[in-house]
Protein backbone atom coordinates (compact mmCIF):
# COMPACT_ATOMS: atom_id res chain seq x y z
CA UNK A 1 0.00 0.00 0.00
CA UNK A 2 1.42 3.34 -1.13
CA UNK A 3 0.26 6.37 0.85
CA UNK A 4 0.43 10.17 -0.80
CA UNK A 5 3.43 12.17 -0.62
CA UNK A 6 2.19 14.21 2.08
CA UNK A 7 2.52 11.07 4.05
CA UNK A 8 -0.29 12.85 6.53
CA UNK A 9 -2.38 10.70 9.42
CA UNK A 10 -4.93 10.20 6.71
CA UNK A 11 -2.19 8.31 4.19
CA UNK A 12 -0.51 6.73 6.97
CA UNK A 13 -3.63 4.95 8.71
CA UNK A 14 -5.47 3.62 5.16
CA UNK A 15 -2.03 2.08 4.01
CA UNK A 16 -2.09 0.47 7.01
CA UNK A 17 -5.84 -0.64 7.50
CA UNK A 18 -5.71 -1.35 3.59
CA UNK A 19 -2.57 -3.93 4.10
CA UNK A 20 -4.07 -5.06 6.70
CA UNK A 21 -7.67 -5.87 4.60
CA UNK A 22 -5.05 -7.78 1.97
CA UNK A 23 -3.55 -9.69 4.96
CA UNK A 24 -6.95 -10.66 6.49
CA UNK A 25 -7.80 -12.17 2.19
CA UNK A 26 -4.58 -14.11 2.69
CA UNK A 27 -2.53 -11.73 0.66
CA UNK A 28 1.23 -10.86 1.57
CA UNK A 29 0.99 -7.20 1.92
CA UNK A 30 2.85 -3.75 3.62
CA UNK A 31 2.24 -0.38 4.20
CA UNK A 32 4.94 2.33 2.42
CA UNK A 33 4.99 5.81 3.71
CA UNK A 34 6.16 7.91 1.15
CA UNK A 35 8.98 10.17 3.17
CA UNK A 36 12.22 9.50 4.91
CA UNK A 37 12.19 7.66 8.15
CA UNK A 38 13.74 11.63 9.66
CA UNK A 39 10.16 13.30 8.03
CA UNK A 40 8.04 11.22 10.44
CA UNK A 41 9.16 13.79 13.42
CA UNK A 42 7.44 16.82 11.14
CA UNK A 43 4.11 14.43 11.83
CA UNK A 44 3.58 14.95 16.19
CA UNK A 45 0.14 14.56 15.63
CA UNK A 46 0.23 10.92 13.55
CA UNK A 47 3.39 9.59 15.83
CA UNK A 48 1.33 10.44 19.07
CA UNK A 49 -1.73 8.48 17.94
CA UNK A 50 0.20 5.30 17.23
CA UNK A 51 2.02 5.53 20.08
CA UNK A 52 -1.52 6.02 22.16
CA UNK A 53 -2.73 2.75 20.20
CA UNK A 54 0.83 0.66 20.78
CA UNK A 55 1.93 0.64 17.36
CA UNK A 56 5.57 1.42 17.52
CA UNK A 57 6.84 4.18 14.44
CA UNK A 58 9.54 1.74 13.99
CA UNK A 59 7.03 -0.84 11.99
CA UNK A 60 6.11 1.88 9.46
CA UNK A 61 7.78 1.41 6.52
CA UNK A 62 9.75 4.44 5.15
CA UNK A 63 10.74 5.44 1.42
CA UNK A 64 13.93 5.57 1.95
CA UNK A 65 14.13 2.13 3.84
CA UNK A 66 13.04 0.33 0.84
CA UNK A 67 13.55 1.09 -2.95
CA UNK A 68 10.11 0.30 -4.69
CA UNK A 69 11.66 1.29 -8.12
CA UNK A 70 13.98 -1.72 -7.86
CA UNK A 71 12.12 -4.18 -6.46
CA UNK A 72 9.66 -3.36 -9.44
CA UNK A 73 12.11 -3.29 -12.03
CA UNK A 74 13.39 -6.69 -11.18
CA UNK A 75 9.77 -8.27 -11.27
CA UNK A 76 9.70 -8.96 -7.46
CA UNK A 77 6.63 -6.15 -6.67
CA UNK A 78 3.37 -8.09 -7.62
CA UNK A 79 1.08 -5.35 -7.40
CA UNK A 80 0.68 -1.82 -5.65
CA UNK A 81 -2.79 -0.28 -4.19
CA UNK A 82 -2.84 3.86 -4.01
CA UNK A 83 -4.51 5.19 -1.23
CA UNK A 84 -5.15 9.03 -0.48
CA UNK A 85 -3.86 9.82 -4.27
CA UNK A 86 -5.30 8.08 -7.52
CA UNK A 87 -2.10 8.91 -9.60
CA UNK A 88 1.68 8.45 -9.11
CA UNK A 89 3.70 11.31 -7.55
CA UNK A 90 7.07 11.57 -9.79
CA UNK A 91 9.01 9.71 -6.99
CA UNK A 92 7.42 6.44 -8.10
CA UNK A 93 6.70 6.85 -11.83
CA UNK A 94 8.77 3.54 -11.67
CA UNK A 95 5.93 1.72 -10.19
CA UNK A 96 3.98 2.82 -13.17
CA UNK A 97 2.66 -0.38 -14.60
CA UNK A 98 2.71 -2.08 -11.27
CA UNK A 99 -0.53 -0.35 -9.86
CA UNK A 100 -3.91 -2.81 -9.12
CA UNK A 101 -5.63 -0.69 -6.85
CA UNK A 102 -6.72 2.67 -6.02
CA UNK A 103 -8.37 4.14 -3.02
CA UNK A 104 -8.76 8.10 -3.12
CA UNK A 105 -10.75 10.72 -2.20
CA UNK A 106 -9.24 13.41 -4.28
CA UNK A 107 -9.86 14.77 -7.18
CA UNK A 108 -9.90 11.87 -10.09
CA UNK A 109 -7.35 12.25 -12.43
CA UNK A 110 -8.14 9.80 -15.05
CA UNK A 111 -5.42 7.15 -14.57
CA UNK A 112 -5.41 3.57 -13.91
CA UNK A 113 -8.80 3.02 -14.97
CA UNK A 114 -8.09 -0.81 -15.12
CA UNK A 115 -7.12 -1.25 -11.27
CA UNK A 116 -9.72 -2.93 -9.18
CA UNK A 117 -10.75 -1.93 -6.72
CA UNK A 118 -10.54 1.74 -8.16
CA UNK A 119 -12.77 3.84 -5.83
CA UNK A 120 -11.98 7.58 -6.48
CA UNK A 121 -15.15 9.58 -4.63
CA UNK A 122 -15.29 13.41 -3.58
CA UNK A 123 -15.43 12.24 0.49
CA UNK A 124 -13.63 14.25 3.04
CA UNK A 125 -11.11 11.63 3.62
CA UNK A 126 -9.84 8.71 2.15
CA UNK A 127 -10.10 7.00 5.44
CA UNK A 128 -13.86 7.31 5.10
CA UNK A 129 -13.53 4.88 1.94
CA UNK A 130 -11.46 2.55 3.36
CA UNK A 131 -13.48 2.01 5.92
CA UNK A 132 -16.77 1.57 4.17
CA UNK A 133 -14.33 -1.28 2.39
CA UNK A 134 -13.33 -3.03 5.76
CA UNK A 135 -17.13 -2.88 7.06
CA UNK A 136 -18.27 -4.74 3.31
CA UNK A 137 -15.52 -6.91 2.79
CA UNK A 138 -14.10 -7.77 6.30
CA UNK A 139 -16.25 -6.05 9.06
CA UNK A 140 -14.24 -8.31 11.95
CA UNK A 141 -11.23 -6.12 11.32
CA UNK A 142 -13.45 -2.88 12.99
CA UNK A 143 -13.09 -4.50 15.93
CA UNK A 144 -9.76 -3.51 16.28
CA UNK A 145 -9.67 -0.52 18.38
CA UNK A 146 -6.29 0.51 17.27
CA UNK A 147 -7.31 0.40 13.63
CA UNK A 148 -10.58 2.21 14.43
CA UNK A 149 -9.10 5.15 16.53
CA UNK A 150 -6.41 5.50 13.63
CA UNK A 151 -9.11 5.80 11.03
CA UNK A 152 -11.16 8.14 13.03
CA UNK A 153 -8.44 10.48 13.87
CA UNK A 154 -7.32 10.39 10.17
CA UNK A 155 -11.53 11.38 9.45
CA UNK A 156 -11.68 13.97 11.84
CA UNK A 157 -8.35 15.77 10.91
CA UNK A 158 -9.63 15.70 7.20
CA UNK A 159 -12.83 17.39 7.57
CA UNK A 160 -12.37 19.69 10.68
CA UNK A 161 -13.59 17.36 13.11
CA UNK A 162 -16.66 16.39 10.76
CA UNK A 163 -17.46 19.93 10.25
CA UNK A 164 -19.02 21.62 6.85
CA UNK A 165 -17.15 23.75 4.26
CA UNK A 166 -15.74 25.76 4.64
CA UNK A 167 -14.37 25.40 7.99
CA UNK A 168 -13.99 21.82 7.11
CA UNK A 169 -15.03 19.29 4.06
CA UNK A 170 -17.22 16.35 5.89
CA UNK A 171 -19.92 14.67 3.54
CA UNK A 172 -22.59 12.54 4.24
CA UNK A 173 -20.49 9.70 4.38
CA UNK A 174 -17.67 10.68 6.45
CA UNK A 175 -20.12 10.88 9.18
CA UNK A 176 -21.60 7.71 8.29
CA UNK A 177 -18.26 6.01 8.42
CA UNK A 178 -17.63 7.47 12.59
CA UNK A 179 -21.04 7.24 13.77
CA UNK A 180 -21.81 3.99 12.00
CA UNK A 181 -18.57 1.86 12.26
CA UNK A 182 -14.99 3.95 13.63
CA UNK A 183 -16.87 5.55 17.00
CA UNK A 184 -20.63 4.32 17.06
CA UNK A 185 -20.73 5.33 21.24
CA UNK A 186 -18.83 8.28 21.12
CA UNK A 187 -20.30 11.22 22.45
CA UNK A 188 -19.75 14.68 20.29
CA UNK A 189 -17.44 16.33 22.95
CA UNK A 190 -15.04 13.14 22.77
CA UNK A 191 -14.79 13.99 18.91
CA UNK A 192 -14.10 17.16 19.04
CA UNK A 193 -11.48 16.81 22.30
CA UNK A 194 -9.95 14.31 19.72
CA UNK A 195 -9.61 16.30 17.27
CA UNK A 196 -9.15 19.48 18.71
CA UNK A 197 -5.54 17.94 20.55
CA UNK A 198 -4.51 16.21 16.99
CA UNK A 199 -5.21 19.39 15.39
CA UNK A 200 -3.01 21.40 18.22
CA UNK A 201 -0.24 18.80 17.68
CA UNK A 202 0.00 18.80 13.30
CA UNK A 203 0.01 23.13 13.81
CA UNK A 204 2.24 23.39 16.59
CA UNK A 205 5.51 24.96 15.13
CA UNK A 206 7.91 25.11 17.99
CA UNK A 207 11.08 24.27 16.76
CA UNK A 208 10.40 24.06 13.47
CA UNK A 209 12.74 26.12 10.66
CA UNK A 210 11.05 27.23 7.20
CA UNK A 211 12.29 24.38 5.37
CA UNK A 212 10.46 21.97 7.41
CA UNK A 213 7.34 23.98 7.43
CA UNK A 214 7.51 23.42 3.44
CA UNK A 215 8.37 19.93 3.54
CA UNK A 216 6.18 18.82 5.72
CA UNK A 217 2.98 18.91 3.69
CA UNK A 218 4.71 18.90 0.30
CA UNK A 219 3.71 17.26 -2.89
CA UNK A 220 5.54 17.50 -6.59
CA UNK A 221 3.26 17.07 -9.83
CA UNK A 222 5.03 16.87 -13.34
CA UNK A 223 1.53 18.80 -15.36
CA UNK A 224 2.67 19.71 -19.31
CA UNK A 225 6.60 19.44 -18.76
CA UNK A 226 6.51 21.82 -15.63
CA UNK A 227 7.65 20.47 -12.32
CA UNK A 228 5.34 21.97 -9.50
CA UNK A 229 5.29 21.96 -5.84
CA UNK A 230 2.77 22.79 -3.36
CA UNK A 231 3.35 23.22 0.65
CA UNK A 232 0.29 23.66 2.70
CA UNK A 233 0.81 24.65 5.82
CA UNK A 234 -1.24 26.31 8.96
CA UNK A 235 0.40 29.48 9.30
CA UNK A 236 -0.57 32.79 8.03
CA UNK A 237 1.43 33.63 5.22
CA UNK A 238 2.77 37.33 7.24
CA UNK A 239 3.69 35.32 9.72
CA UNK A 240 5.71 32.69 8.08
CA UNK A 241 7.40 35.92 6.23
CA UNK A 242 8.24 38.03 9.52
CA UNK A 243 9.59 34.53 11.15
CA UNK A 244 12.76 35.41 12.99
CA UNK A 245 16.22 32.87 13.32
CA UNK A 246 17.20 30.55 10.75
CA UNK A 247 16.52 30.53 7.25
CA UNK A 248 13.70 33.56 5.84
CA UNK A 249 11.45 33.24 3.43
CA UNK A 250 13.27 34.15 0.75
CA UNK A 251 15.83 32.13 1.64
CA UNK A 252 14.32 28.52 2.28
CA UNK A 253 11.81 28.62 -0.78
CA UNK A 254 13.87 28.94 -3.50
CA UNK A 255 16.54 26.59 -1.67
CA UNK A 256 13.91 24.30 -1.35
CA UNK A 257 12.46 24.81 -4.73
CA UNK A 258 16.11 23.99 -6.28
CA UNK A 259 16.24 21.13 -3.73
CA UNK A 260 12.45 19.64 -5.04
CA UNK A 261 13.91 20.50 -9.26
CA UNK A 262 10.47 22.48 -9.16
CA UNK A 263 9.68 25.01 -11.77
CA UNK A 264 7.05 26.57 -9.93
CA UNK A 265 6.44 26.85 -5.74
CA UNK A 266 3.16 26.85 -4.52
CA UNK A 267 2.58 27.59 -0.69
CA UNK A 268 -0.93 27.12 0.44
CA UNK A 269 -2.31 28.37 4.44
CA UNK A 270 -5.47 27.47 6.12
CA UNK A 271 -5.67 28.71 9.64
CA UNK A 272 -8.03 30.59 11.94
CA UNK A 273 -7.52 34.21 11.89
CA UNK A 274 -9.43 36.99 13.66
CA UNK A 275 -12.57 36.74 11.82
CA UNK A 276 -12.81 32.95 11.48
CA UNK A 277 -11.39 30.62 8.63
CA UNK A 278 -8.94 32.29 6.11
CA UNK A 279 -6.79 30.68 3.35
CA UNK A 280 -3.83 32.75 1.69
CA UNK A 281 -1.36 31.18 -1.56
CA UNK A 282 1.75 31.95 -2.36
CA UNK A 283 3.96 31.43 -5.28
CA UNK A 284 7.42 31.86 -6.68
CA UNK A 285 8.66 31.14 -9.62
CA UNK A 286 11.95 29.10 -9.33
CA UNK A 287 12.90 29.00 -12.95
CA UNK A 288 13.17 31.56 -15.74
CA UNK A 289 10.71 30.10 -17.97
CA UNK A 290 8.25 29.77 -15.43
CA UNK A 291 8.92 33.51 -14.14
CA UNK A 292 7.75 34.04 -17.43
CA UNK A 293 4.95 32.16 -17.69
CA UNK A 294 4.11 32.96 -13.69
CA UNK A 295 0.87 36.01 -14.95
CA UNK A 296 -0.62 33.25 -16.72
CA UNK A 297 -0.87 30.93 -14.14
CA UNK A 298 -2.23 33.69 -11.87
CA UNK A 299 -4.18 34.86 -14.31
CA UNK A 300 -5.71 31.38 -14.78
CA UNK A 301 -6.12 30.83 -10.93
CA UNK A 302 -7.12 34.55 -9.60
CA UNK A 303 -11.22 34.27 -10.56
CA UNK A 304 -12.10 30.89 -9.49
CA UNK A 305 -9.65 31.05 -6.33
CA UNK A 306 -10.74 34.50 -5.76
CA UNK A 307 -7.32 35.80 -5.26
CA UNK A 308 -6.73 39.44 -3.70
CA UNK A 309 -2.77 41.02 -3.15
CA UNK A 310 -1.58 40.06 0.23
CA UNK A 311 1.21 42.41 1.43
CA UNK A 312 3.27 40.53 3.91
CA UNK A 313 6.78 41.05 3.09
CA UNK A 314 6.84 37.70 0.66
CA UNK A 315 10.27 38.85 -0.87
CA UNK A 316 10.92 37.58 -4.24
CA UNK A 317 7.54 35.04 -4.65
CA UNK A 318 3.50 37.13 -4.89
CA UNK A 319 1.18 36.53 -2.09
CA UNK A 320 -2.73 36.62 -2.28
CA UNK A 321 -5.62 36.35 0.35
CA UNK A 322 -7.64 33.72 -0.92
CA UNK A 323 -11.41 34.22 -1.13
CA UNK A 324 -12.77 30.68 -2.34
CA UNK A 325 -12.41 28.95 0.91
CA UNK A 326 -13.44 25.78 0.08
CA UNK A 327 -10.43 25.26 -2.51
CA UNK A 328 -7.58 23.16 -0.57
CA UNK A 329 -4.74 22.36 -2.58
CA UNK A 330 -6.57 19.01 -3.40
CA UNK A 331 -9.04 21.49 -5.57
CA UNK A 332 -6.21 23.97 -6.69
CA UNK A 333 -4.27 21.46 -8.07
CA UNK A 334 -6.29 20.46 -11.23
CA UNK A 335 -6.44 24.28 -11.90
CA UNK A 336 -2.76 24.56 -11.93
CA UNK A 337 -2.84 21.06 -14.32
CA UNK A 338 -5.28 22.88 -16.54
CA UNK A 339 -3.26 25.97 -17.32
CA UNK A 340 0.07 23.60 -17.58
CA UNK A 341 -1.64 21.04 -19.93
CA UNK A 342 -2.39 24.71 -21.84
CA UNK A 343 0.76 26.15 -21.62
CA UNK A 344 3.24 23.48 -21.91
CA UNK A 345 6.94 24.10 -20.82
CA UNK A 346 8.70 24.57 -23.79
Amino acid sequence: MLGNEAADLDSVACAAAYAALLQHRGQPAVALVAVPRADLALRPETLALLAEQGVAAGLLLCSDEVEVGRLAEEGRCAGVTLVDHNALGSAHQLLRAHVTGVVDHHVDEGAFRAASPRVVAPVGSCATLVTELLAADAPALLADPALRRLLLGAVLLDTGGLAAPPAGRASDRDAAAVRGHLAPAVSDGELQALYRRLQALRNDQAGLRTRDLLRRDHKVWVLGGWRVGISSLALPLPLLAARGGGESVAQAVPRWAAEQGLDWHLTMAAFEGPSGFERHLAAWAASPAAAQALPGLLAALTPPLRLAPLACGWAGGVAFGQGELTASRKQVQPLVAAFCQAQPRG
